[in-house]
């Protein structure tokens, strides 16, 4: 039988634990809320998605990307959405790996491998749940579903990790992870611009891939660093 009276001790106890375990852990817990606002935040855009027109936040942005069309940002656009197909993802992620297995830091080079594998599966079952379906003027012809964006949603999981692997190996100094977290933001932008700017994607398809890949990116460095921690 439930014992009421006891409640409030018993829950006094749960936070208080939960408190020792943030002050113990702040990146990890600053990480988890990142995940849970990014979770939520995904649903509430699906939700809003509009029904056979756009938002005014597709139309400003799509016409703010689109105004000026030069060969330039063309190649520029390419490139960025290149980088993230096969074959080139596969060799980034290969020079990665094969780094991390002579370095013997065995969970990272799993996580590189595992991660972004799992990350595919997930938007394409995302899309699949969606079905909105793409611009109608594209500047090349792209398969599929447009929500939420798949280069966007892998610019922030792959990049992500791959600017987490060099900050775990490589960074000593503060300027460093700056400098990091720049780079890394730097090409999550570019590609999600690519994306508007070869009209295969509404400005919201961007948004909510960089959402949900934040959400993987996040869970997915609180569980390699407890893996490394488990490991050592």
């Amino acid at each position: 039988m439930l014992n009421v009276k006891a409640m409030p001790s018993r829950l006094k106890a749960f936070a208080d634990t939960v408190w020792t375990w943030i002050r113990r852990h702040p990146l990890f817990a600053v990480a988890l809320i990142i995940v849970g606002v990014a979770i939520d935040a995904f649903f509430e855009l699906a939700e809003e998605l509009p029904e056979g027109s756009l938002s005014p936040f597709d139309t400003y942005v799509q016409g703010l990307v689109q105004h000026h069309q030069t060969h330039g940002l063309f190649l520029f656009s390419l490139v960025m959405t290149r980088l993230l197909v096969f074959p080139y993802v596969v060799i980034i992620l290969l020079v990665f790996l094969v780094y991390l297995l002579a370095a013997r830091r065995y969970v990272l080079a799993a996580g590189i491998v595992v991660i972004p594998s799992l990350a595919g599966l997930l938007i394409a079952l995302l899309k699949s749940i969606y079905h909105r379906q793409r611009p109608a003027h594209e500047l090349i012809i792209t398969p599929g579903f447009s929500f939420p964006s798949g280069h966007a949603f892998s610019s922030v999981v792959i990049y992500g990790l791959l600017g987490y692997v060099v900050w775990k190996c490589f960074s000593r100094h503060r300027w460093q992870r700056v400098l990091i977290v720049i780079v890394v933001a730097l090409l999550v932008l570019a590609t999600g611009f690519a994306r508007v700017y070869l009209g295969v994607h509404f400005p919201s398809d961007v948004v909510g891939g960089w959402i949900a890949g934040s959400a993987v990116l996040f869970g997915s460095i609180v569980l390699l660093e407890i893996l490394q921690k488990r490991w050592r």
